[in-house]
């Protein structure tokens, strides 16, 4: 499986915000969605888009998605994981 920069990149977040426990379950949720669900959505969304609004409407879609990329994960920076309270 070939991993891309930002793979990993989301990898290092993913690893840095959940519990050790949890880590394992986390990658691979991240990879399903990530790559099964993502990329259908990405690719009918594109296709219907391009389709009746032409490409200047498919540009404007992926700078869009860039922008609310950029606003989710600002927001999340500095969220933790659930930290184990030891009692």
């Amino acid at each position: 499986m070939k991993q891309t920069i930002a793979d990993l990149l989301i990898e290092s977040l993913l690893q840095a915000g959940v519990p050790k426990k949890a880590a394992g379950t986390a990658a691979g949720l991240t990879g399903l969605f990530g790559y099964l669900g993502g990329s259908v959505a990405a690719n009918a969304m594109m296709g219907y888009v391009v389709d009746y609004a032409g490409w200047n409407a498919g540009f404007t879609l992926i700078t869009v998605s860039c922008v609310l990329a950029v606003v989710v994960f600002a927001i999340t920076w500095n969220v933790r994981g659930q930290e184990v309270v030891k009692g």
